[in-house]
């Protein structure tokens, strides 16, 4: 990939993968080395606040870490419900997807 952002520029991006916070979809937007983007916006943070929630709040009943369950399907199912409750109904996702991981596993081997 050739990069068109000055040295200045690249020193100034943080890699996606330095986040604090993995999330299974993206909060942000992240350069590819090509454009410089601007700083995270509202309704991204209220979808990152919302998948914090919601991870906490399914982590817990599966009895694993948030940041496992986030790993899962069920925490992609959990990054859709929050875009949708952010942005409107986007994607087709239950809260049951989210609640379960094996409710998750279910429905991608029956896709």
């Amino acid at each position: 990939m050739s990069e068109l952002l000055s040295d200045k520029d690249l020193a100034e991006l943080a890699p996606a993968e330095n986040l604090k916070f993995r999330s299974p979809v993206p909060v942000r937007s992240i350069s590819n080395g090509e454009i410089m983007v601007g700083p995270q916006t509202d309704s991204q943070r209220q979808v990152e606040s919302r998948i914090r929630d919601l991870a906490e709040e399914f982590s817990q009943r599966e009895g694993v870490s948030r940041r496992h369950f986030l790993r899962t399907a069920a925490g992609m199912a959990v990054g859709f419900l929050a875009m949708n409750d952010i942005y409107g109904d986007l994607f087709v996702v239950s809260r049951a997807e989210a609640a379960t991981r094996k409710i998750s596993r279910t429905q991608k081997s029956n896709c």
